[in-house]
């Protein structure tokens, strides 16, 4: 297979019962006019090469997610060369940037992951306003979403590329992106069939269970009623901050449905876990000054996953799963952390599982530097003053600190 040299490749995702002959390999600049030709290298990808593309990654895309033969692309723009990986062709996007490297997964996320991953980012609202389209005079609107700030954007089309459905919203004056399902039919055939199947385990589970009765009574029409939207309210009512102040002076004699309390009671899965981590979890490098050592630093490690304190039992859990660390209620009491600190655990325990199984995002880059950094105090590099400097540089690229392109 030859490539022009100047090329940028894109790796797009497509549907898997397409014909055979919509499976091909595509030159923007054909020679001669030539008809598009080449090998498949893998029945679930093809590849498109463009020989001058200045564009931007987002304008790449929405000049091809409508063209026929595309389906839930997940686009990444590289100058660098294929990898072969488990029989799947990858692509790694290299940022000019200093300190910036990003990596796209090719393969299809981990239902599991992705349920642990909502248990933390996720939300099912049911939005209720004034509208004179309808008789009853309040339109119902039903939301799953995901926001994020805006530097895990490709964590987001990898979501919408698992689902199938829904869509993908920047923000930029907040620097966020949203991942969104608003249709009921989505909602219906696949949303919710994917959490009763891989089912939430926080307290979230809660509102997912209202949230899916709001859902059958909108497709069963009710929301067009007043007896309907009164059910729908009631719902709402016990539904992540209940009904706002304009609802209740609207509707006074709505009684909120009873809320029920989850306990996880089966095993935690390891994806899960890590779908879970890469929510709410955090890779974490403190130095501190210190007369203790020469060299007047110390440097620890914390690795944490904090969550309101309704899931406490769920936080305590943890703690077996991983078999180590202690859990750490916040000043206010309103939020309890499982967290970990010594080193030996940390490098015995965490990074292994972590590295068995990856956590996603942008936090998969904090959590690569946090190795490097558990390895250098490993090697007591950090007792030396070229160890301390690689420490700080890693340090002030992590986390909120990390660079990131603006898509």
């Amino acid at each position: 297979m030859v490539f022009l040299s100047s090329s940028f490749f894109l790796l797009l995702k497509i549907n898997k019962n397409l014909n055979k002959e919509n499976r091909f390999i595509h030159s923007d600049n054909k020679p001669n006019g030539s008809p598009n030709s080449g090998k498949f290298p893998d029945p679930n990808n093809f590849i498109i090469i463009f020989s001058d593309v200045k564009a931007s990654k987002r304008d790449i895309y929405k000049s091809l997610k409508n063209k026929s033969g595309v389906y839930n692309s997940n686009l990444i723009v590289t100058n660098s060369i294929f990898n072969k990986t488990n029989n799947i062709m990858s692509i790694n996007y290299q940022s000019s940037l200093k300190n910036r490297y990003y990596s796209t997964i090719s393969k299809r996320l981990d239902p599991n992951l992705v349920t642990g991953f909502v248990d933390g980012e996720g939300s099912f609202s049911v939005l209720i306003y004034k509208t004179t389209k309808l008789k009853v005079g309040w339109e119902t609107q039903l939301v799953f979403n995901i926001t994020l700030h805006s530097k895990d954007h490709d964590l987001l089309i990898q979501i919408r590329s698992f689902f199938g459905v829904g869509f993908i919203k920047s923000n930029k004056n907040h620097n966020s992106v949203s991942y969104t399902v608003t249709k009921l039919k989505d909602l219906v055939n696949v949303i919710i069939p994917h959490f009763n199947k891989y089912p939430l385990i926080t307290q979230k589970i809660t509102d997912f269970i209202l949230f899916s009765s709001v859902v059958d009574l909108v497709k069963n029409k009710q929301h067009l009623n007043k007896e309907g939207l009164n059910k729908i309210l009631a719902h709402k009512a016990s539904m992540n901050k209940g009904l706002s102040t304009s609802l209740i002076n609207s509707f006074t004699d709505i009684i909120p449905i009873e809320r029920i309390k989850f306990q996880v009671t089966e095993s935690l899965s390891p994806y899960w876990v890590a779908g879970f981590t890469s929510g709410e979890g955090s890779f974490y490098v403190a130095l501190f000054k210190t007369d203790k050592y020469k060299i007047g630093y110390s440097v620890q490690l914390r690795f944490a996953i904090g969550q309101h304190s309704r899931d406490l039992f769920l936080i305590e859990k943890l703690v077996g799963f991983f078999g180590c660390g202690y859990l750490k209620p916040f000043s206010n009491k309103s939020a309890v952390c499982y967290v970990v600190t010594d080193i030996n655990n940390i490098l015995n325990i965490i990074i292994p599982f972590f590295k068995n199984n990856p956590v996603v995002g942008t936090k998969n880059l904090d959590f690569l530097d946090f190795c490097k950094i558990a390895y250098l105090i490993k090697d007591k590099a950090h007792l030396t003053e070229s160890g301390l400097n690689q420490i700080k540089e890693l340090v002030s690229g992590m986390n909120l600190k990390r660079e990131h392109d603006s898509l």
